[in-house]
């Protein structure tokens, strides 16, 4: 490219202006040095000016950080709060001079410390660029990614005590504390609202669903359904605690069978269990369909059974033994009917 002496708006023979919409802002100028690909020239119809286009302007492809610190103190250190810079892309200026890269270290992405401490009275002023990846394959190891959209990966590695808003262990009480960090809350009551079925999928290796939950609280006319050949767990971690009635009639848990928590042996109902149409319990041994049914209930503690003349206590077993000692004592007109089956 050359120029040729002109005399423009009030330019001096000989020199070359450089033009914006607001004026012109060089005269003299030996070098034009231009960055990036794609750049582009149009002069004016009558020659006088130069219109130059630079490819990827307007800066879509990262933030610019700008701040300034007024030193009130000796000071090394610096925390940004106006933005984030990318490694390598941080200018410092100390009282309007511009530092060299080794008179400080970054910190990315909101820190650098001076080589040398200001003093008060000093100005810090810096510049920085975080880069922003659009689409873009990163195989490097990363530290402070932040993403607004969604993260796809194979895995991820780490503890996972800061993570919030996932179902796991708990939520740690103050999740950037120490020892706080790592101590864990969660509910006790898992609601359910609506009628759901719990159907572990079939590729999984174990059809047991669990939940860390204490207690499945059914609203009133929904239904908990637990698929055929499932298992459900609640209070996988076994950190439950007792909690308080819940108010509402309450919906319904489908099943087929009910066991203990280690599924070898029977549930535990500490208030009883309230049975409405043909309703038909046996605590003993089914073997094929076929109930066995001891004779004897023996009586090993002192019990009391409650009752009038309005209810009748029955026991299926043909005889009731209570062992010396012990008593078996019946409330004011209770009735006390053994082998009510007959059998």
């Amino acid at each position: 490219m050359s120029f040729t002496k002109v005399e423009y708006r009030g330019l001096e023979v000989g020199k070359v202006g450089i033009k914006t919409s607001n004026g012109v802002i060089a005269v003299g100028a030996t070098m034009l040095n231009f960055v990036g690909a794609g750049n582009t020239f149009a002069v004016s119809a009558d020659g006088t000016t130069v219109d130059i286009s630079i490819a990827g302007g307007g800066g879509s492809g990262s933030e610019i950080l700008k701040e300034t610190f007024n030193v009130s103190g000796t000071q090394s250190v610096f925390n940004i709060t106006e933005g984030q810079f990318s490694t390598g892309f941080l200018e410092v200026y100390l009282n309007g001079v511009k530092l060299n890269q080794s008179d400080f270290t970054e910190n990315p992405p909101t820190q650098f410390t001076l080589d040398v401490a200001a003093e008060a009275g000093d100005v810090v002023e810096i510049i920085g660029f975080k880069d922003r990846g659009t689409n873009t394959s990163i195989n490097a190891e990363l530290t402070n990614l932040n993403v607004t959209g969604i993260v796809t990966a194979g895995q991820f590695v780490g503890n996972g005590s800061r993570i919030t808003g996932v179902i796991g262990l708990g939520t740690a009480i103050i999740h950037d504390t120490p020892v706080l960090g790592n101590i864990f809350y969660r509910n006790n009551t898992l609601s359910v609202g609506s009628t759901v079925t719990m159907d572990v999928p079939s590729a999984a290796e174990s059809n047991v669903g669990y939940t860390h939950h204490s207690d499945l609280a059914v609203e009133d006319g929904a239904d908990f359904i637990v698929a055929d050949g499932d298992e459900f767990i609640a209070d996988v971690l076994g950190i439950g605690t007792d909690t308080a009635p819940l108010t509402g009639t309450g919906g319904r848990v489908r099943a087929d069978n009910f066991t203990n928590r280690a599924g070898n042996g029977a549930p535990t109902f500490p208030f009883g269990i309230s049975l409405g149409g043909s309703s038909g319990i046996n605590d003993e041994e089914n073997d094929n369909g076929f109930i066995t049914i001891q004779h004897v209930l023996d009586v090993s503690t002192d019990t009391t059974i409650a009752g009038s003349t309005t209810s009748t206590v029955v026991v299926k077993r043909k005889a009731v033994a209570v062992a010396a000692t012990k008593s078996l004592i019946l409330g004011s007109d209770c009735e006390l009917v053994i082998n009510t089956l007959q059998i």
